[in-house]
């Protein structure tokens, strides 16, 4: 059997019968074709997040093992009193020391030497005892990520050294200058970058070459077909090793044992979440009022309308019956979800939603999160109870200014190969071992941009 590749086809629909050329039905030929898989395997079902990226054509080559994107922060930020210090008293200024930040966005940029407020700005304090206007009257920015900000309060009867504490928060809200004064400084947005490294996943199968690998005869488009089972359980431990990697990974690296390099880790969806997104509890079933929460996040991060929401099983039973029932079963846009007929899609994806508050919900059942021996083998498992809900739109990458999906497959090319999917065999002509190989090898990663608009609800 020749060595093969599997490349995303986008825009094609896949031909079983046309796709043989032999009577082995090799992994190049099913293992990113669903119409292939779902006439060979037993109770087939596209349930996972790798499948649906590839096919809603959401895959972008990535060079480098290392992609980046760039994403803009809010123009007017919410700032973090760090520290205060001050004269208590009505009408006495405050001087506040802006957070640190670690994360994006963040009150301070470039290594802590720029962040937002301005001499002459006028802002707005967030305090436990109401929100107070401001005046700022001096500014000191010569110590990295120490920033400092004078506040003097507009309303002279205001005690805003007492009422201002650590955690609370100031945003700028317009300037005023007076009559023949010069320009207040100037100030510029600096985009954020993020990053995400592609994985190498591989998978190898060996059999002594006497000893018959296990066998099926199937019948595609009417043509009988035998594949062997080491080549069927080797398709999907490294389809799920891919799956698990996008959804559970973190990004980080290890030391390779074998060769003492560095192995590069992707980071998944939620990891993504806990870094930037937001946490939804529930206590006993997720109702209206929690999918009202989503949407008042989404409002705040002035999300996109299109929203996908991955569930385990419990979870979805609850959005069925307390939210889907009460509202318009309109949501999912189908010449977005990929190919084929809007049928055709419902079989392949179970993909269904609904509309609330201006958003656009397309709901799915996702069955990783059930799965025995990966989430939901023991009782204490969070994840069939759980929902996350990502932006499943697009965004302008504020570095390159192209168009791109929040979501997406990066995978790796070279001008040598393409490591989206490779699959290979050897035998004994090649090691002289009385063996057969199937090796699988792929070297992919997950990007999501706009991470701040993920919700997880969970109990």
């Amino acid at each position: 059997m020749a060595n093969s590749v599997s490349t995303p086809r986008p825009g094609t629909k896949w031909a079983v019968a046309s796709d043989y050329t032999a009577s082995f039905v090799s992994p190049a030929n099913y293992i990113n074709k669903p119409e292939v898989r779902d006439s060979i395997f037993d109770a087939y079902d596209e349930q996972m997040l790798y499948d649906l990226l590839i096919h809603s054509n959401k895959t972008i080559k990535s060079k480098n093992t290392t992609y980046r994107w760039m994403e803009h922060d809010s123009y007017f930020h919410t700032h973090t009193v760090e520290s205060k210090s001050g004269s208590a008293g009505a009408n006495n200024p405050v001087t506040i020391t802006l957070e640190e930040g670690t994360g994006a966005p963040t009150d301070h940029q470039s290594s802590g030497t720029l962040s937002a407020p301005r001499k002459k700005n006028i802002v707005m304090v967030y305090t436990a005892t109401g929100a107070f206007r401001g005046y700022v009257t001096a500014v000191d920015k010569s110590a990295a990520d120490a920033h400092t900000v004078t506040i003097k309060p507009v309303d002279a009867t205001v005690d805003l050294v007492t009422a201002t504490v650590a955690g609370d928060k100031v945003t700028v809200i317009s300037s005023a200058a007076s009559d023949g004064a010069g320009m207040t400084d100037p100030m510029s947005r600096l985009p954020v970058e993020f990053f995400n490294y592609v994985q190498i996943v591989d998978t190898q199968k060996k059999t002594d070459a006497g000893e018959a690998a296990n066998e099926s005869w199937v019948e595609v488009d009417g043509k009988p077909y035998f594949y062997h089972q080491l080549v069927v359980d080797g398709d999907f431990e490294q389809r799920a090793k891919l799956e698990n990697a996008f959804i559970f990974g973190q990004r980080g690296t290890q030391v390779d044992p074998d060769t003492t390099k560095t192995a590069y880790l992707t980071g998944g969806m939620e990891w993504s979440q806990q870094q930037e997104g937001y946490d939804e509890p529930y206590s006993s079933a997720i109702g209206l009022a929690d999918v009202q929460n989503v949407c008042k996040n989404l409002d705040l991060e002035k999300a996109g309308s299109k929203q996908l929401m991955l569930s385990g099983n419990n979870a979805n039973i609850d959005i069925d019956e307390f939210v889907k029932g009460r509202l318009d079963n309109t949501a999912v846009d189908w010449t977005k979800m990929g190919l084929g007929s809007a049928a055709g899609r419902v079989a392949d994806f179970g993909i269904d939603g609904f509309v609330y508050d201006g958003f656009y919900f397309m709901k799915k059942k996702f069955n990783l999160f059930n799965a025995l021996g990966i989430t939901g083998g023991f009782t204490a498992s969070p994840y069939p109870n759980t929902v996350y809900s990502l932006t499943w739109d697009r965004f302008r990458d504020a570095g390159t200014g192209k168009d791109s999906d929040t979501v997406c497959l990066r995978f790796k090319q070279s001008d040598r190969e393409n490591r989206f999917m490779q699959f290979w065999t050897r035998d004994k002509k090649i090691t002289n071992d009385d063996k057969f190989e199937f090796n699988y090898k792929a070297e992919a990663g997950l990007q999501i941009a706009l991470a701040r608009h993920i919700n997880r609800l969970y109990k």
